[in-house]
């Protein structure tokens, strides 16, 4: 017959199964486990624990909540098995705080107490992005406990740390549902550091996949990376990160999404659906407009030809007898959705 114990692990490591976790090295396991049961026999074990932050220097920020839960279930299971009485309970419970392995904790007053010890420069990546995340833990305690910790990593983390977990981090922040207003403005002054800002526009100026529009479009909350929008428009190797450029330069206005909402479709057959809900803010940029909507009609990218287009014709009556000539122009473009607009435009006349 199985134990307690035994059980108890069987059902862990089902469900992570269940969960399809990433799976977690042997290298470590090993120092996962060598750390939990350090803690479990009320000693602080140095070498598995440098072991343990040197193996997160490996893990893609890319599934960083996958690996959390992944450590947090292998952690779990190396911890004795709770009793149904009180005094059948362990008769210690460790007192100190261990150092960033303590983040991944199911105990919130675990978490809570690692949080007010450590205030130091994160050792990797993988941990600086736990140390945010825990902006949005379940527990009131530890949200408000990670403010301090966070502010001070990013003020002494280095720029491309900083930005390397900005990218994987802020693209998810509007999943968060439990970050409160401060926790959000520390999200938001990532890009306060000037090294920071430049070290996030030359990954949006060079990176040729993924979800880098998206991470433009959440540092625009701030004015920091402003001044870089021109050269993102006409240099950026993702189409996508051009075409937010321009449509952010072309009507003046820095977008980002903020939330969500329901509008009604049919109230009678309570039909609705959800959307989404932008926020903006003027840019502190000047624009020379029309030299920019030139060079985004004469953009490779059709995503971004058609943004152009669209901002012609809203633009029309402002633009005069430009808007015709480029009109002329936008109606030669062999992409029928783009021709159409420039034929619209003629169509009206001025």
């Amino acid at each position: 017959m199985a134990t307690k114990g035994t059980l108890s692990a069987t059902l862990v490591m089902q469900s992570v199964s269940m969960s399809q976790r990433p799976t977690l090295s042997d290298s470590m396991q090993s120092a996962i486990r060598r750390t939990a049961a350090a803690i479990s026999d009320g000693r602080h074990d140095a070498g598995a624990l440098a072991d343990f932050i040197e193996e997160t220097k490996s893990l893609p920020l890319s599934k960083f909540s996958g690996y959390e839960s992944a450590i947090r279930a292998a952690a779990y299971v190396q911890e004795p098995p709770r009793q149904r009485f009180l005094w059948q309970q362990p008769p210690k419970e460790y007192s100190f705080p261990v150092p960033w392995f303590d983040l991944f904790s199911g105990n919130g007053f675990r978490r809570e107490r690692v949080l007010r010890a450590v205030k130091v420069e994160a050792p990797s990546p993988f941990l600086l992005a736990m140390l945010i995340r825990r902006l949005n833990d379940w527990v009131p305690q530890v949200r408000e406990a990670a403010q301090d910790t966070v502010r001070h990593a990013l003020t002494t983390s280095a720029a491309d740390i900083v930005a390397e977990v900005a990218w994987a981090t802020l693209p998810v922040r509007t999943s968060w549902n439990r970050i409160d207003a401060d926790g959000a403005a520390i999200l938001d002054s990532l890009t306060e550091r000037s090294d920071v800002a430049e070290a996030i526009f030359r990954r949006l100026l060079s990176v040729p996949a993924g979800r880098a529009s998206a991470v433009l479009r959440e540092v625009s909350r701030r004015a920091n990376l402003d001044a870089f929008l021109p050269e993102l428009a006409a240099s950026a190797v993702q189409p996508a990160v051009r075409a937010a450029a321009y449509r952010m330069l072309l009507n003046r206005r820095a977008v980002w999404p903020d939330g969500w909402t329901w509008r009604w479709v049919d109230k009678s057959m309570g039909e609705r659906i959800r959307e989404r809900v932008w926020a903006s803010r003027e840019l502190t940029v000047a624009v020379d407009f029309v030299p920019t909507l030139t060079a985004a009609m004469q953009d490779s990218s059709p995503a971004v030809r058609r943004i152009a287009g669209d901002v012609l014709i809203a633009h029309r009556a402002q633009l005069g007898d430009v808007a015709i000539t480029l009109a002329r122009y936008l109606e030669t473009d062999h992409y029928p959705s783009i021709a159409e607009r420039g034929r619209f435009l003629l169509s009206k006349g001025r």
